[in-house]
């Protein structure tokens, strides 16, 4: 395990579930996927984390992040936000966040695209404020 205290397991969480629920913070290769699928009016209920392991394991080339236990352990860190304690940190899924760029730092219309894999593990760490 990579993270240092609960305090990090709950900002990583929040920063996850900010970017999933937040059309307007999606990547434009997301969104511009997701509206190929029909969108919102072809989903129902927007974005699942089904279709985002799907489109990172097409992004990526890594078929596995659609297995049953990525999607249980990306569910499981989005709840970290709300004070969950169960579930893991996985490099693996980590990378692959980086390496689609699912994530910013900084706020307002100062952000910038996480491509390294060190920030992500410095917010895991409790060394890094993603909203800073």
């Amino acid at each position: 395990m990579i993270y240092g205290s609960q305090d990090t397991k709950r900002v990583f969480g929040q920063w996850l579930e900010l970017h999933h629920s937040r059309r307007e913070l999606w990547p434009q290769k997301l969104d511009d996927w997701y509206e190929s699928r029909g969108g919102d009016a072809a989903n129902g209920k927007g974005l699942t984390d089904e279709m985002l392991l799907e489109w990172m394991a097409e992004e990526t080339g890594w078929p596995e992040l659609k297995e049953d236990y990525f999607l249980r352990l990306y569910r499981r860190q989005k709840q970290w936000s709300r004070g969950k304690k169960e579930g893991r940190d996985n490099l693996l899924l980590a990378v692959a966040i980086a390496k689609v760029k699912l994530l910013t730092v900084g706020s307002g219309n100062e952000r910038d695209r996480v491509d390294d894999i060190e920030v992500i593990l410095n917010v895991l760490r409790g060394v890094f404020d993603p909203f800073a």
